[in-house]
């Protein structure tokens, strides 16, 4: 049978403290690929959220021109013109995200 005592200190772990240095980052960064994968998984990381936020404010300000269009107001693009817009960056989204996963598996 097992001590409580004994499962206590069995069960304990240790717990640094304190910052961890430049080197230990640069390390567990570098382990997997090597500067230039790094640097071109961030661009492509940047680039989708940019996209992505790009199309969260189409979204908002085709709203407000459809409220404009509703009370016969002049609008800057056409209700067409508009889902060309919004399907050309959902299309972009996709193309971001799909080089992501390509960069996930094959690299």
């Amino acid at each position: 049978m097992i001590d409580e005592n004994n499962l206590k200190t069995a069960v304990e772990e240790e717990q640094g403290t304190g910052n961890i240095s430049f080197n230990v980052w640069k390390s567990y960064f570098l382990a997997g690929k090597n500067v230039l994968l790094l640097v071109l998984l961030l661009i492509v990381l940047v680039t989708s959220q940019v996209i992505i936020s790009g199309n969260d404010y189409f979204v908002n300000y085709w709203t407000q021109q459809e409220a404009l269009r509703s009370n016969n107001q002049p609008t800057r693009f056409t209700e067409n013109e508009s889902l060309y817009i919004y399907g050309a960056l959902i299309c972009l989204v996709i193309l971001v995200n799909c080089s992501y996963f390509f960069y996930l598996f094959f690299f």
